[in-house]
This record gives C-alpha cells, structure tokens and sequence, in this order.
C-alpha cells in the first residue's frame, strides 16, 4: 500500500507544478509586462521590485522581466562597483521605453521610480 501513497503523493506534486508553469507564463488582465534592463562592464549593484525588493550584484548586461498589474510601483536603482565603463540603465513597459539614462562616473548610481500604467 505504501508504493500506491508515494507515487499518488508524486502524481499530485507533478500536476501541481505543471499548473505553476503553465499560469506563470500566463498574461494577467490589467498587468503590464516590465522590463528592467542594466549594462556594467565593471561590475554594479542593483535593487529592483519584483512584489518584493530584490538584490544582484552583475558585471555586464542583465535584464529581468515580469508582469506588474497597472497602478502598482516599479522600483530599480543600480551603482557601480567599479572605477571603469559605462553605466546603462532602461526601464521598458510593454516593449516602450519608459526611463534610460547612463553615467560613466566612478561609482556612479542611477535610480528609476514609477507607477505602471
């Protein structure tokens, strides 16, 4: 009897996370897909909201999307590490560029703050 258990157990994890995959990619009514997008050769911090806020230390091109349901906050701020390159930072929603700026001084930080709508 306990084989059946186990592998019910496991039947039921299985189609849980085929329904976790399959609503994740799912577009919500009223959300917008964002985008934040940061270029640092030398190295940068970057804090960005995604329903929390959230830490990566990157070198080089990064970038995450997420859909944000309208009139919620979008938040991101990057400072570089390091004495060298250029620092880019761009916010998209629904592929339209909504803030860019960059900076190539030394420990230079750009920071976005908006509501998506």
């Amino acid at each position: 009897m306990m084989p059946f258990t186990k592998f019910f157990s496991f039947a039921r994890l299985f189609l849980f996370l085929i329904f976790i995959v399959v609503c994740s990619g799912c577009e919500k009514e009223g959300s917008k897909r964002v985008k934040y997008e940061v270029r640092c050769p030398g190295g940068c911090n970057i804090v960005y909201k995604s329903g929390i806020y959230v830490h990566e230390t990157k070198r080089g091109n990064w970038s995450v999307s997420q859909n944000i349901s309208e009139g919620s906050e979008y938040y991101l701020f990057a400072v570089k590490t390091s004495l060298i390159g250029v620092l880019r930072v761009r916010v998209y929603i629904d592929g339209e560029l909504i803030e860019a700026d960059e900076d190539n001084s030394p420990y230079s930080s750009i920071s976005f703050r908006g509501e998506v709508q």
